[in-house]
């Protein structure tokens, strides 16, 4: 070998290039892939899962006040169930104005509120979460007969809430969905 380089054959070159294509080509394709699928994942997100933030003392000691909720629009409400939904008399949904409160009575149940006690359908309503005194409101007269599109929502923190006995049932249109898991930072 003296030193002297020789020039790469004309295949060679063909070669380089073909490969160097290859790899644009990959890479062209890679990040084509990667935005179709952030672009399904957000779709997807926006139809099925939703996220809000937990305002108020209300469903203490279940929620605090700036807890994060993930709720899924699919699937059936059942009582027991957490929901986040826009309250009567608010037309647009903002992050600010969603309330979270738990399902009592569900559409055509029988919901009854008296000193201490919730009842539907005439059984005493299980509430081993429920914090506080639950009394009865004067703003809905008992007992109260749900349609075959309302659910009566009460806050866990029950001296803290506004709810269902004041505002009366929500209609299953405002409920923006049920929450099926939570992240709690520290405060």
């Amino acid at each position: 070998m003296d030193g002297t380089k020789t020039a790469p054959a004309p295949f060679e070159v063909l070669q380089g290039k073909k490969r160097a294509l290859i790899r644009a080509g990959n890479r062209r394709r890679l990040l084509a892939g990667l935005a179709c699928s952030a672009l399904l994942v957000l779709a997807i997100f926006g139809e099925v899962f939703g996220i809000a933030i937990v305002h108020g003392i209300s469903m203490q000691p279940s929620f605090r006040d700036r807890d994060i909720v993930l709720y899924s629009r699919l699937g059936a409400i059942n009582a027991g169930d957490i929901v986040i939904f826009l309250p009567p008399g608010e037309n647009k949904k903002t992050k600010d104005n969603e309330h979270i409160k738990r399902v009592i009575g569900l559409p055509g149940e029988i919901v009854f509120i008296g000193p201490g006690a919730v009842a539907v359908n005439g059984e005493t309503f299980p509430e081993p979460y429920a914090a506080g005194y639950t009394g009865p409101k004067p703003e809905v007269a008992y007992p109260l007969i749900l349609t075959d599109k309302q659910y009566f929502v009460l806050g866990d923190n029950r001296e803290h809430s506004i709810d269902s006995r004041e505002e009366g049932p929500i209609g299953k249109e405002r409920i923006s969905g049920r929450v099926i898991a939570s992240v709690r930072f520290r405060q």
